[in-house]
């Protein structure tokens, strides 16, 4: 696949959703994503893997605007009919969930929130266990991923801890060699954007 602009400014844009479905495989923790778990994203679904990489496992039939009234059974049936088996042994429930993602500046104009998908098309995006504990030294971490025509994360390139994304120069220097962004290309940070909608 290729991926469009890597000569051109791209933006990193940290989002946190307030709200996010969660399948858990195991007793609750601080982590937001172990193994076997399952977690939406809109609009798509993932597994969680041993490597805590997630695999899109599939698209929800839920209509976009009918997500945020969705109950958590609904959505747990959602996913059990995509699978065609029963995740009675997951706990359902909501937690926050932080992750960045990175686009071409000149994207940001076309972008249409009534279209919004938790991921951008054909870009990067950065996904894991973040901010796994706020009351204690920040640690974690998460997957950067490509990310397809259909917005879902695709091609998992390395893992970062929250401490190597504290270094912003060594982060973006890494960044640029794991994604073919070219070197003198800005990485522009543009804040922070949350939502309390379930995604």
């Amino acid at each position: 696949m290729s991926y469009p602009q890597l000569d051109k400014p791209y933006c990193a844009v940290t989002v946190t959703h307030a709200k996010t479905f969660l399948l858990h495989a195991g007793p609750q923790s601080d982590e937001l994503l172990t193994p076997d778990d399952y977690v939406y994203l809109h609009p798509h679904w993932y597994r969680v893997n041993e490597q805590r990489i997630l695999q899109c496992v599939g698209k929800t039939s839920v209509p976009a605007h009918k997500i945020p009234q969705t109950r958590v059974g609904e959505m747990q049936l959602d996913l059990e009919c995509l699978l065609n088996q029963s995740l009675s042994q997951h706990s359902p429930y909501y937690r926050a969930q932080v992750y960045v993602v990175f686009f071409p500046v000149s994207l940001l104009a076309s972008l249409d929130p009534q279209q919004a998908t938790a991921f951008p098309v054909c870009g990067f995006a950065l996904v894991g266990n973040l901010y796994p504990n706020r009351q204690r030294t920040p640690s974690g971490s998460g997957w950067l991923y490509t990310t397809d025509k259909q917005a879902r994360l695709a091609q998992p390139l390395a893992e970062f801890t929250v401490q190597d994304l504290q270094h912003a120069t060594t982060f973006n220097r890494r960044f640029k060699e794991l994604t073919g962004i070219d070197p003198v290309t800005d990485v522009r940070p543009l804040g922070v954007s949350s939502s309390k909608q379930a995604h």
